[in-house]
């Protein structure tokens, strides 16, 4: 009996503490932390708007400490099972740790939970779950880009080493060079250097930049997308009434029944 007066207690604590009206109630006073962190950064505050920032800063932290014991002893073990109460429970433990003095910046950490607003929103719920679905795409991009950004910087330092042609001396200066041009940062002027002493320069450049830029990394917005496009049709399929996935059953039924009886015919 004792048992299930407690089984009872905890769900009900949990749905208070999952409920929309906590929900809206630490969001705010996410934010509000946020915006103490942004004032905290200007100069030279006076010495009692300080005092106040760091006195509503407090009662914050305490409040989400409060807040994460609870669902720590609603749920139990099933709160570390979600990767939010998780990320929440990681930024709540260092805001709270007595720090030494030069480790205190690390506190400026708490302004991370900003992200914990994604969970009040299914469709950053779906877009975050889908970035992460991506991961193991993104990767096998990356994995090209860097073997073609390695053989070129290799390939570039045979090319155009040279006395008086900055750039090109070694594998790390061949890597800057090629990561500025890359970035689109004033790479016309290093083509334009290089050409004094090797005219033919522009192909290799031409080629790098086509494969680096328009193929490589638009590889990565295919992936990006494609993830993107997942999820928008996983939020749709949620937002379905149970009437409606019934009503598409059955229509899909009747039409599979009517191709039967016409091959039967």
């Amino acid at each position: 009996m004792l048992h299930d007066n407690r089984a009872e207690w905890r769900k009900k604590l949990g749905n208070v503490m999952e409920g929309h009206i906590m929900h809206w109630v630490i969001g705010t006073l996410v934010v509000a932390n946020a915006a103490i962190l942004g004032l905290e950064t200007f100069q030279d505050p006076a010495e009692w708007q300080r005092s106040w920032l760091y006195i509503i800063n407090d009662i914050i932290i305490l409040i989400f400490a409060i807040e994460i014991s609870l669902k720590i002893i609603a749920l139990g073990k099933e709160f570390f099972k979600d990767g939010w109460h998780v990320f929440d429970f990681l930024v709540v433990f260092v805001s709270i740790l007595p720090l030494r003095e030069g480790l205190e910046a690390i506190r400026s950490l708490r302004v991370l939970r900003l992200l914990a607003l994604i969970e009040f929103s299914p469709k950053l719920r779906h877009i975050v779950r889908a970035l992460w679905h991506s991961i193991p795409g993104v990767i096998n991009v990356a994995f090209i880009l860097v073997l073609l950004y390695y053989s070129a910087s290799i390939m570039a330092v045979f090319f155009f080493r040279a006395e008086g042609v900055p750039g090109f001396e070694n594998l790390g200066q061949s890597m800057m060079t090629l990561f500025q041009v890359l970035t689109g940062d004033n790479w016309s002027h290093i083509l334009y250097e290089l050409q004094r002493v090797f005219p033919y320069a522009w192909i290799f450049f031409y080629v790098y930049y086509v494969m680096m830029v328009f193929v490589v990394l638009n590889l990565f917005i295919g992936v990006v997308v494609n993830a993107l496009q997942t999820a928008e049709r996983e939020l749709f399929l949620d937002g379905k009434s149970e009437h409606d996935q019934i009503r598409e059953d059955l229509s899909q039924i009747k039409r599979e029944l009517s191709y039967i009886k016409r091959k039967l015919k």
